[in-house]
């Protein structure tokens, strides 16, 4: 039987790690660090982890042209 992926995860960039969104938690479960939202069916990791280093400090956003 195939697994499938889940719609949206909570994602920490530290630990690369996925948390079930209905856990209903901001931070990682192992490093404490804040998660963010992905959607492993429409993004692939390289993005949430660009969002995660975004969120945490460690890359400017994006500026829109």
């Amino acid at each position: 039987m195939e697994k499938t992926l889940p719609s949206e995860v909570s994602y920490c960039g530290h630990c690369r790690i996925q948390q079930k969104v209905d856990e209903k938690v901001d931070a990682c479960v192992q490093c404490g660090k804040p998660t963010v939202t992905w959607f492993p069916l429409h993004e692939d990791e390289t993005n949430a982890l660009r969002k995660w280093k975004i969120k945490n400090g460690y890359l400017p956003p994006r500026r829109e042209s």
